[in-house]
Order: structure tokens, then sequence, then C-alpha cells
């Protein structure tokens, strides 16, 4: 399947048996194509030794726009880019109460370290 690769969940379970559960909902057309040319995009352009700011710029930015999300703050370091992010009320194009941080590292940097810094960076500013 297109886009699904990893270990947490394979490609036969999202094509086969996510779809049959109870809370499944359809993709939008318009989103799945979205969705598709984005990983044409990151596969034709990303790879091991891309930069953190490649990495924020090309996947991590438009993803978070077709999810409904809006960066307030984006703060870019050698090692790590931090967004503080807000969705977007539904339809209207307006910034809700929701609010995320966002860590982009690089594809070889370990999460245990990041780990930290996410934790405290969300309590400082109350993100969930």
């Amino acid at each position: 399947m297109t886009g699904v690769r990893g270990g947490l969940i394979s490609g036969a379970f999202a094509r086969d048996v996510l779809p049959t559960m109870p809370e499944s909902v359809a993709v939008p057309r318009p989103i799945a194509s979205a969705l598709a040319s984005w990983t044409q995009r990151i596969e034709g352009t990303l790879g091991l030794t891309s930069s953190v700011r490649a990495i924020g710029d090309v996947a991590v930015l438009p993803l978070l726009d077709l999810l409904g999300f809006v960066v307030e703050r984006r703060i870019d370091e050698r090692e790590k880019c931090v967004l503080h992010v807000r969705a977007l009320r539904h339809g209207s194009g307006q910034a809700s109460g929701t609010r995320a941080i966002v860590i982009v590292s690089g594809w070889d940097e370990p999460l245990d370290r990041i780990w930290r810094t996410s934790v405290i960076n969300a309590i400082a500013t109350d993100a969930r």
C-alpha cells in the first residue's frame, strides 16, 4: 500500500483490516489524492542524509496542512525543529483551542533523546 511502511502498522493491516473496524471512516478522495502526492514527493526528495530543515519543509509542514493544523511558531535548531501548532476549526479556517508541539528530528536521531525535550515543551506551552 503506497505510503504505509514500517513496523508500527503494516500495509496489509491498513489495507485489509483497518477499513473493517467499526470506527473506520473512508478517507475522502481529495485527501487520499493529496496524501499520495505527498508520499511521492517525500520518496523522491528526502533520504537518510536529508537535513532536519528539509524534512520539516518537505514532509512535516505539508502533512500538518493536510491534517488541518497551522504553525504558529517555528524554532529551527541544528538537531531538531520545534513547531508549535494549532488545529483549524473544521470548515472555518480559524484556529481552535487545540494546540500541540511537533518535533522534527533527523532520520537517524534516537527518539529517546528528543522525548525529554518534547515533554518539557508540551508542559511549558500546555499543549496536549
